[in-house]
């Protein structure tokens, strides 16, 4: 046991001074990139794009006429599949948390009440998800 953390310690010490040699000379050319290589390979999609820009109600309709995307209908209140859905932003931390770190107790502050909102209880249930994937993979890779 004593080895084994002694040769985890070892290797991260071992990658920590790797990756501050490596990166710590100033003249590295880790992020130059060739301009006229990246146009000659995003061309087709530059052209694209100002197509789309230029006229995009017609492309969208050109697009899904010549293939199997069905996108190009604007829009409407009617239709229930175009119905805004549960977003990131909708996320209630209290909730996710509770679900992270304590399921049971959030169980019946969250899950079973009825005077929770409809994001609360997600928020819980994918914090109960998230803790599960969590165990799930610090098992896999403490065995």
């Amino acid at each position: 046991m004593i080895k084994r953390i002694g040769y985890r310690l070892f290797v991260t010490l071992l990658s920590m001074f790797y990756c501050l040699f490596a990166f710590a000379d100033g003249d590295s050319d880790l992020f130059k990139y060739n301009q006229g290589k990246l146009d000659v390979n995003f061309q087709d999609m530059v052209q694209v794009e100002s197509e789309f820009f230029e006229n995009s109600q017609e492309f969208l309709i050109n697009l899904s006429e010549h293939s199997n995307l069905q996108f190009a209908t604007q829009p409407n209140d009617e239709d229930p599949s175009l119905s805004k859905g549960f977003e990131f932003r909708d996320i209630d931390l209290l909730a996710f948390g509770t679900g992270l770190c304590c399921p049971p107790v959030g169980f019946f502050i969250f899950a079973v009440n009825p005077n929770k909102s409809y994001e609360q209880k997600v928020s819980f249930w994918m914090g109960c998800a998230t803790s599960g994937t969590f165990v799930i993979v610090s098992s896999v890779i403490n065995n």
